[in-house]
């Protein structure tokens, strides 16, 4: 999926094992760009007060390269310690 910082702090990942989706960067100074000229605050209030997306959630706004079968990410079960948000 495109690079959203908003997307980003509200989508679950897993601590054990490779992600099921991924956010694509244009490029690396973009990313120092949007991470070092943001405030952070609007993004972590708003965050709080919505839900989280899950592992391999995709919704209509999500810029989307490539969906795979998200077997290999099914297939194992989710202890509740390994997914953080």
């Amino acid at each position: 999926m495109g690079f959203n910082l908003a997307r980003l702090m509200r989508t679950l990942y897993r601590i054990d094992d490779c992600q099921p989706s991924f956010l694509v960067i244009d490029s690396f100074e973009d990313l120092i760009r949007q991470t070092l000229e943001t405030d952070f605050e609007p993004h972590y209030s708003s965050a709080a007060e919505l839900a989280d997306y899950e592992l391999d959630e995709i919704v209509r706004e999500d810029l989307v390269f490539n969906i795979g079968t998200q077997a290999h990410a099914r297939a194992k079960s989710v202890p509740a310690w390994a997914i953080s948000g």
